[in-house]
């Protein structure tokens, strides 16, 4: 088990802390907050949540699903999402390791989000959004959830910089529709990544045109 209790996390979202590996430098853990859980399937969480097979851990189960569809077609790897290494149990409950993404600076790599408030939309970064839709077309990935927290722009060794998901990937509709046709989620992709634009920080101006060249 890995004792992350009283250590500092290197990043958080809403719902997950994001811890340093303790024993491999390239790694992550990413654990739930015990106060989402506690809210979301805890004791005073509406009954129907709480009689859900996999608890807190849907999303991990639905991100590592994604991985091993898209495993079968691209055994190479997508690029585009970040690599999962594992499960662990934890004292903060299960946690899910993934390779450490970084910057060009070496620390982690920062969101698009953060880029925006910093720069604006540069035009290398206008570059980089357009390969990444590009990507996740090719790629086939089905997304859940797009915003400008769970996007960073990453350096891989031996690789050119891009954008790269770090969670909110997976079917999460009842009938897996997404999955079954490439076409409704090739549309359903262009406008996840549309709004997730028009939702950033920054002058409407800065965005007008971004994705004129997917037609």
């Amino acid at each position: 088990m890995i004792e992350l209790r009283g250590c500092e996390p290197v990043a958080q979202g809403h719902k997950r802390f994001v811890y340093q590996h303790p024993r491999d430098g390239g790694l992550l853990v990413k654990v739930w907050k015990p106060e989402v859980v506690e809210a979301r399937w805890g004791h005073r969480a509406p009954w129907n949540q709480r009689l859900r097979r996999y608890g807190p851990y849907v999303s991990f189960r639905r991100e590592i699903s994604e991985h091993l569809a898209l495993a079968v077609r691209h055994p190479q790897g997508v690029p585009v999402l970040q690599t999962p290494a594992g499960v662990v149990e934890t004292d903060m409950g299960l946690g899910v390791v993934v390779e450490k993404l970084v910057g060009h600076d070496g620390g982690l790599a920062p969101t698009l989000r953060a880029l925006a408030l910093r720069e604006g939309l540069t035009p290398h970064t206008r570059a980089k959004l357009r390969q990444f839709l590009a990507e996740l077309l090719h790629y086939g990935v089905v997304i859940g959830k797009l915003h400008g927290f769970n996007l960073v722009l990453a350096v891989r060794e031996g690789q050119e910089e891009r954008f790269v998901m770090i969670d909110g990937y997976g079917e999460k509709s009842f009938i897996p529709i997404h999955a079954w046709w490439p076409r409704i989620n090739a549309a359903h992709t262009r406008r996840r990544v549309v709004a997730m634009v028009d939702s950033l920080p920054i002058a409407a101006a800065d965005k007008a045109g971004l994705f004129r060249v997917q037609g």
